[in-house]
């Protein structure tokens, strides 16, 4: 079924067209929250933004305009950002965002935990501050402030697909030189 198709399908009958959307796109969906989220989510609340991603599709479904992008798109986008909404509320949960992006977390951790921390919190400075831009403000922007992907790609001038693309080289990059650093 295409994307003509399954439109069609969801005017018609709301309840099957929305059963074809998730058989269609529910993995993808769903891996794009369990990514999102990895390292401060877990299975269910994956599960929670992949459904809450078809939920909001579904209730503004007369609003959707297929000119402006896919539904399989839209349903990974809207995950992704329920998926960030999330995490920016167990940061808050968790402490307070400190000014150089680490955690405070008052009391709890070693002496030696924390100077590790604060080493790998400088490497990983280092390393962003290394990246060209508009490479460097998308990963801060994106990753440090938790803002949303349209909104990076707005002030940046670029598109939003542009925005993703970049932050995923981006990532790679980074993690590339760390782990080059680290073996030094």
């Amino acid at each position: 079924m295409d994307e003509r198709e399954l439109l069609e399908l969801l005017k018609t009958d709301p309840e099957r067209g929305l059963d074809a959307a998730i058989r269609a796109y529910g993995a993808l969906v769903l891996a794009a929250a369990r990514t999102a989220l990895a390292g401060v989510g877990n299975g269910a609340d994956a599960e929670e933004c992949a459904a809450d991603a078809f939920a909001g599709f579904f209730r503004n479904l007369a609003s959707f305009d297929p000119s402006k992008g896919t539904v399989k798109a839209y349903l990974c986008s809207a995950a992704r950002n329920r998926a960030a909404d999330l995490r920016r509320q167990r940061r808050r949960e968790k402490g307070n965002v400190s000014l150089d992006g680490g955690f405070d977390t008052a009391g709890g951790a070693s002496p030696e935990a924390e100077a590790e921390r604060a080493e790998t919190r400088r490497e990983l400075i280092g390393a962003i501050d290394s990246l060209s831009e508009p490479d460097r403000e998308i990963v801060v922007r994106r990753y440090y402030l938790g803002e949303p992907t349209k909104s990076v790609a707005k002030r940046l001038g670029l598109s939003a697909a542009a925005v993703d693309t970049r932050a995923h080289r981006a990532l790679k990059k980074l993690k590339a030189l760390l782990t080059d650093r680290r073996s030094l």
